[in-house]
Order: structure tokens, then C-alpha cells, then sequence
């Protein structure tokens, strides 16, 4: 699997930054529609403008970013099924609404069958911060849980969506401690109310924190096999004796099921060019995001180990979700 760090000045990035000219010979559309079910100027939205400013003009005449927001982005997704198979339209989606929504609700308007991978896009760890309203001594995920132990009114934390929701659920059922999220609507809000005080912690991306790491956010953990690069000093959820909390969501993108393989090689290879410039990664490192252009197979494979990963935390804390 490529990683950013081996795309930059290496054989294998010049090789993909050649692969936008072998796509650009194939049969395409005229014009490509990017559908992202998150609002402007979010993380994903970031990323939706970032690949389709490099793959107009070189590959296509026109590409346009469309914003379907609702129903925590299934809008979109039931949207770009509905559109013609003729690679006209290019579904920007995490990979939790393929592995994770289809196992805990029941009337989605897709399937995973719906849609093809084109490339596993962006990945992106979670961190865990705290604010105000926990003691400036507590430091480690350890003095927090025992800290809750002392009242259960202060065992709450804001998250946004279920993978947040998940991984402070799996804090508290590692720790033996009864944690309640409070859902937010986005990553901004939660941690503002976390900095005033209105809520002990949050869940989020490590992007949305980091910008706000000081007096009123302090970064207990995060969610990678290993430190992240932006927080390096910041201990990992099992460095901190917390097992199994590692959590990554991958930003991808897919076309529908039915649409030609010599488009979807060719969509495939011109996004990943564009993911593999240093201007593209240098400003998706900004948001926390971590370029991870993946061929169509290797992101199926990705995407059904996703899959079991989420079976088995879903299981483990019993999650329930609110509704889509």
C-alpha cells in the first residue's frame, strides 16, 4: 500500500504523477461531478476541491464539487446511486458508510454493491482532548477515567457521528467506567463548548484539535498504531495501556457499480495523481489528512477489513446509533 511519505520525490510518486496522462487517454466524460455529503470548507470538502483543481483541466474540461449535506452524508450517497454509470459523477464518502452504517441500520437507500472504489483517498486518526472543566493536573487517559470514577456526572465527552461516539465508548468499556456521548453536528461546535467548559472532553479529528491545543484544550490520546506526526508528543490510546483503540477513517472515493472498468481505471489513476503532488499533500497535512491513494483492488481489500474491524467494536460496546 502506498503511503504519503513514499510518494514524494521517489520513483513511485513520478510513476503515478505520469499515470494522470495514461487516464487522460482513456474514455471519459466531459465533465465530472465530485458529490460530497459535507458542508464547504470542512475536511472533506477541502479534499473534494483540492483533487478536482488538478484534475481540471488536465484530465477533464470541468470538474465541479457538489455539497448534498444531510442524514449524516447518506443523502449523497443515495444520490450519486441514482445518477447515470457513465463516470459522470465521483462519490467523495468515508469508508464507514460501506463498512460500518450497513451494520447498524437497517434501511439505508444504498448498499455497499451500489458502488465501486476508485481510491482509499485520505486516512485520518481521532484524538481525544480535554478542556477547562477537568482539572489542569490530569494528563493521561489513566488520572481521567479514575477522575470520572469520582462522580459519574462528570463521565460525558461531545462527539460527532458514530466513529467518535465508538471510540469514547471503548474508553469507557476498557476502563470499566459508563461513558455518555453528547452529540454535536460538527467538530467545531463540540470542541468550543469543550474549551468553555460546557463539557468535559471531546472526540474528533485530530485536525479539528489541533488548532486549538493551549491553556483551554489539552490532547490526552490518540487513535493511530502510532504517534501522530502533528502530535508527536501525545501518547497513543495503547501506549496508554487502553488495548485494541486503534481507529483510522479513511476519506475515499467511489463511482457506481455499473460503471465501465476502463473508467474506473482511469478516474482511479487520475485522482490518485492528483492526491500524489506535494502542493495537494502539503495542504490536506494542514487538516490532519494523510494522502493514501490505493488502487481500486487495494481499496477493496481496505474496505472489507474496515469492515470486520467495525463488526468487532460494534459488538464489544454494544452500540446503538441514533438515527440516519
Amino acid at each position: 500500500m502506498i503511503q504519503r511519505r513514499q510518494l514524494i520525490g521517489t520513483a513511485g510518486g513520478l510513476a503515478l504523477l505520469s499515470a494522470v496522462g495514461q487516464a487522460a487517454a482513456q474514455p471519459k466524460p466531459g465533465n465530472i461531478k465530485i458529490i460530497c455529503g459535507y458542508a464547504p470548507g470542512g475536511t472533506t470538502d477541502q479534499l473534494c476541491r483540492q483533487v478536482a483543481a488538478k484534475l481540471s483541466p488536465g484530465y477533464v474540461p470541468s470538474v465541479i464539487v457538489e455539497n448534498k449535506t444531510g442524514a449524516q452524508a447518506v443523502i449523497s450517497v443515495a444520490y450519486v446511486k441514482q445518477q447515470p454509470a457513465d463516470g459522470s459523477h465521483i462519490l467523495q464518502a468515508t469508508f464507514t458508510m460501506f463498512s460500518l452504517f450497513p451494520q447498524v441500520y437497517k434501511n439505508l437507500q444504498y448498499e455497499a454493491a451500489d458502488f465501486v472504489p476508485l481510491t482509499a483517498g485520505c486516512q485520518v486518526e481521532y484524538a481525544f482532548a480535554v478542556g477547562p472543566m477537568v482539572p489542569p493536573s490530569i494528563r493521561t487517559v489513566q488520572e481521567y477515567v479514575a477522575w470520572t470514577k469520582r462522580d459519574p456526572r462528570n463521565a460525558t465527552f461531545a462527539a460527532i457521528g458514530q466513529l467518535p461516539t465508538i471510540v469514547g465508548l471503548l474508553l469507557g468499556k476498557a476502563s470499566n467506567v459508563e461513558l455518555v456521548q453528547v452529540q454535536y453536528k460538527g467538530g467545531a461546535p463540540a470542541v468550543q463548548d469543550t474549551m468553555a467548559g460546557n463539557i468535559p472532553g471531546v472526540v474528533t479529528t485530530i485536525g479539528d484539535i489541533v488548532p486549538f491545543l493551549g491553556d483551554k484544550l489539552r490532547l490526552l490520546a490518540t487513535t493511530g498504531d502510532k504517534r501522530n506526526t502533528l502530535t508527536p508528543n501525545v501518547p497513543t490510546f495503547v501506549e496508554q495501556g487502553v488495548a485494541d483503540v486503534v481507529v483510522k477513517n479513511y476519506f475515499a472515493f467511489f463511482a457506481h457499480a455499473k460503471t465501465p472498468a476502463e473508467l474506473v481505471a482511469s478516474h482511479s489513476a487520475a485522482i490518485r495523481a492528483a492526491l500524489a503532488q506535494k502542493d495537494v499533500v502539503d495542504a490536506l497535512a494542514r487538516v490532519a489528512l494523510d494522502p493514501l491513494p490505493t488502487d481500486p483492488n487495494q481499496t477493496a481489500e481496505l474496505l472489507a477489513k474496515d469492515r470486520v474491524q467495525w463488526a468487532a467494536y460494534i459488538k464489544r460496546v454494544n452500540y446503538q446509533p441514533p438515527a440516519a
